[in-house]
Formats: C-alpha cells, structure tokens, sequence
C-alpha cells in the first residue's frame, strides 16, 4: 500500500470539505427534497469513485 498515512489524510480532508460544501449547498436548497436527494446521489457516486 503507502508507506504513510498522507493519503488517507488528504482523502479525509477532502471528503469533510466535500461533504460541508454538500451541506451548505442543501441547506440553501433545503425547500426542495429532490434537490437534495439528487445531490446525495452525486455525492456517493464521486465518493465510491474517489475510494475505487
């Protein structure tokens, strides 16, 4: 695998700031429910993306 733990770091760091970035962007959309499923959605698959 890796000799240090960097990637997982930068990996974490980049998930958190993906997900307050999915929070901000649903509550400001948080009146329509399919926007914010429609967002979750997206955010998995770029998830199970960055993790495969």
């Amino acid at each position: 695998m890796y000799k240090d733990g960097r990637h997982v770091q930068d990996m974490l760091k980049h998930q958190r700031l993906r997900k307050a970035a999915l929070l901000g962007l649903t509550n400001s959309l948080s009146r329509s429910n399919i926007t914010m499923i429609l967002l979750q959605i997206i955010y998995n698959k770029r998830t199970i993306v960055l993790v495969w």
